[in-house]
């Protein structure tokens, strides 16, 4: 199966300005202007639809909606958008005075207030009405925070209480005057962070390494803070589970650092509460974060869920510590998920060679696919992680052949698959020629092998241009065209009639859909068609044929066949990219 490559634009004009539409309204509900311009100076055309939905979120946030239908403007409406005296005073919510804004993300608002009655300095965090809209809604949120509020753990960011003032429902939880481990990540990159510890479920693209925390420290010093932070998180993780609760949506932005780096775990939005229906999610529903998510996680399979997901989670988080990059993470939620579920990650050593061998086989036995070759328990991968700060011996071990074959086979799915068939192909051959050594046509048989073979080694070569960024796009149509011709020429080859081996046009038609890319599809289509009426042509020409299917209604039967088969795959491509658009807006519960 073809590997998943950072996506190109669409089949059409139309299609492009969609999706580029939808990465805008993204990224104006995350206040992230940098994208925004990005998005705009590829299509200008966007730029008045900008202002439009700038001034309409101002109208907007300056009402609270408390009901179906009913908006109204309460005397503290100014705090959605922030509003605060200079003296660093501002509106009440209740028994809390707002002073400012510290953090926005899809869920809502959240500020920094003081208890007026306890005289206090919390984080207050007020949900957006959308988002509960009705009782089974507010059942999973309330059901959800007294979960949270009931953890005391000195890594996780405790609820103080639960609440609604004049429709508006809200948490207070201890302040962190620190920030996410997102954050900190991207200003040592040289970025600009995104500025807040609440964020969406966008996925998180690291650049740099952990290895820049401390500049001028030895190698060990690095690793360790990685491998010391990830052991925090782990026992915290740990304690969750003991508690009946499994996070579902670990990542660097819901991990915040106090002013002492320590870091704490926070957003519990996701959370699943064993034995509480209100947090239960149904069946196939995918919940969470692309590229954070586990396997079982990202293909919906809600019964499958355990602990070891989280751990999974973890294991991304230190990978994109150690390595600087995402294993999984790509330009779209859908591509992103695809790779959670069929690729392999390179080992961190391999991007890092200062990186020990033991921490490479931590983080690799939590990212395993199968969940039973994980760690058993958040603990246990917190324990592994001690032993390799004391440089003792780690529980995780080497991998073996078997199983470092089947990684290199899920991090190379189209070369492994196309190894496979002409594998499979090259001994048919060969079983038929040893079977006719008296009438076989030893010529013929070298040319077909032959023909195998540079398929083979072709079949590398495209390999290896898929994996450098600048000739993605060309090898993957030089491929499906490579397929194309050496699929004929190979049948050209053959004395006798083709017959049910024309079937391998369809399947290089249906095999182009694995891309998801719909412009694949229908160039693969029509290579295909070009390819089947140059065998026809040459088949005339050697063999002179007169079987059946050199009649002219076979071969055009057989074409419209197959061009009816490109529309169906590339349809039904199209429908999955317009569905995972709406990914990241709504997740159904």
């Amino acid at each position: 199966m073809p590997d998943v490559v950072p996506e190109e634009p669409a089949g059409s004009d139309d299609e492009q300005v969609l999706e580029a539409l939808d990465r805008l309204v993204d990224a104006i509900q995350e206040s992230d202007e940098q994208r925004c311009a990005e998005v705009v100076g590829q299509f200008p055309e966007l730029g008045d639809f900008v202002d439009c939905l700038q001034r309409l979120d101002d109208e907007l946030a300056s009402t609270i909606l408390v009901g179906p239908g009913v908006a109204t403007e309460p005397e503290w409406s100014g705090v959605l958008q922030g509003d605060v005296s200079s003296e660093g005073q501002g509106e009440s919510f209740g028994r809390y005075q707002l002073i400012e804004q510290i953090g926005r993300g899809g869920m809502g608002v959240v500020y920094k207030a003081r208890q007026t009655d306890l005289d206090r300095v919390v984080a207050l965090k007020m949900i957006n009405s959308t988002r509960l809209t009705n009782q089974p809604d507010l059942a999973r949120f309330y059901s959800e925070a007294r979960a949270a509020a009931r953890l005391r753990h000195p890594n996780i960011v405790g609820i103080l209480e639960v609440g609604e003032v004049h429709g508006q429902h809200f948490f207070a939880m201890d302040l962190v005057e620190g920030t996410s481990l997102a954050d900190h990540l991207q200003e040592l990159s040289g970025e600009e962070p995104g500025g807040i510890p609440v964020q969406d479920d966008s996925v998180t693209v690291l650049t740099t390494p952990l290895a820049l925390l401390r500049k001028g420290s030895g190698v060990h010093v690095e690793s360790d803070t990685a491998a010391r932070w990830v052991a925090d998180v782990a026992r915290a993780v740990d304690y969750l589970h003991h508690q009946g609760v499994i996070h579902r949506d670990l990542k660097p932005s819901n991990i915040l650092l106090d002013a002492d780096l320590q870091p704490l775990v926070t957003d519990f939005g996701l959370a699943r509460v064993w034995g509480d229906d209100a947090t239960a999610t149904s069946g196939g529903v995918i919940v969470g974060t692309p590229g954070y998510m586990a396997p079982e996680q990202a293909s919906g399979l809600v019964e499958e869920l355990s602990p070891r997901s989280d751990i999974f989670s973890l294991g991304v988080i230190l990978y994109e510590m150690l390595t600087g990059l995402s294993p999984f993470s790509s330009s779209s939620p859908l591509d992103t998920l695809v790779r959670v579920l069929e690729s392999e990650p390179v080992a961190p050593s391999s991007l890092q060679k200062w990186l020990s061998r033991e921490l490479d086989r931590i983080c690799m036995k939590c990212l395993e696919k199968d969940p039973k070759n994980r760690y058993h328990s958040a603990g246990e991968l917190a324990d592994d992680l001690e032993r390799y700060l004391r440089r003792e011996n780690v529980v995780a071990g080497s991998s073996g052949f078997w199983q470092r074959l089947r990684r290199w086979g899920r991090r190379q799915p189209a070369l492994v698959t196309r190894l496979a068939a002409l594998g499979l192909a090259g001994s048919i051959v060969q079983a038929s020629y040893l079977s006719e050594t008296k009438t076989g046509d030893s010529t013929g048989h070298l040319r077909t092998m032959g023909v195998l073979v540079i398929w083979a080694v072709l079949s590398f070569v495209f390999q290896w241009l898929l994996q450098q960024p600048r000739t993605v796009g060309m090898a993957r149509y030089g491929w499906c065209a490579g397929d194309a011709i050496l699929m004929t020429v190979s049948l050209c080859l053959i004395n006798s009639s083709p017959g049910p081996l024309l079937i391998g046009y369809p399947l290089l038609v249906a095999a182009s859909g694995l891309f998801f890319r719909v412009r694949l599809v229908w160039f693969m289509t029509f290579a295909s068609l070009i390819s089947y009426a140059a065998l026809l042509a040459l088949r005339r020409s050697w063999h002179e044929d007169v079987s059946p299917e050199s009649a002219w209604h076979f071969p055009v039967i057989f074409a419209v066949v197959l061009a009816v088969i490109g529309f169906v795959v590339a349809y039904q491509v199209y429908r999955v990219r317009v569905l995972s658009r709406y990914y990241r807006r709504g997740r159904a519960e």
